[in-house]
């Protein structure tokens, strides 16, 4: 494969990234994928969702000083109207501990479609998780890369071949448990083998 200067400024990424979170204190970092949400539910499941895919997160990165996060969104344009004044508080003070990141292509969000590939937000973690399984190409993506992945279920798409995936190891119906799991993984001693798509 050809190495072109976009190469080595990804690769300076996931290095610059990582070291980051972990100078501040994180021991072990998560990525979330955001696959956006428009206000009219009519089209998709909303803002709430969404909403809660970044506040569970946050909640556990604010309470645990050895949690590293990264939020990849699909859309940066949006992303401080979609979750609104609560939650972009909780992101901020998620941000200020230095063990919080978002890819997004500048300061301001400004623009519509996130260049950044999903692949590029895992390599920088010890787990990826992508919160709905109606749309799970990054989680596959990440799979054949190895990477660990779950996926959270929040609308329930009863029809996907990805529920065929065991459930609570790669799949999981909600944050609370797969919240669960994810410590047990990466903070106890426990042989645990989520996110395992062998």
């Amino acid at each position: 494969a050809k190495i072109t200067p976009t190469f080595y400024f990804e690769f300076n990424l996931i290095i610059h990234g990582r070291n980051k979170l972990k100078l501040n204190g994180a021991e072990k970092i998560v990525c979330v994928f955001d696959e956006n949400s428009y206000s009219h539910e009519r089209w998709q499941t909303g803002h709430y969702l969404q909403k809660e895919n970044y506040e569970k997160i946050l909640l556990q990165c604010l309470n645990n000083p050895k949690l590293g996060l990264i939020f990849k969104p699909k859309v940066s344009l949006t992303l401080k109207e979609r979750l609104g004044g609560d939650i972009i508080k909780l992101l901020n003070e998620a941000l200020e501990t230095k063990r919080c990141f978002i890819y997004h292509d500048n300061d301001n969000y400004s623009v519509k479609k996130n260049k950044y590939s999903p692949l590029l937000a895992a390599l920088s973690s010890d787990l990826a998780i992508h919160s709905h399984l109606s749309a799970g190409t990054a989680a596959i993506e990440c799979a054949l890369e190895n990477i660990p992945t779950i996926l959270i279920d929040r609308e329930k798409i009863l029809n996907s071949k990805l529920r065929d995936l065991p459930k609570n190891k790669i799949y999981f119906d909600n944050w609370d448990d797969a919240i669960y799991s994810i410590n047990d993984y990466l903070f106890s001693d426990l042989k645990t083998d989520i996110g395992n798509w062998s």
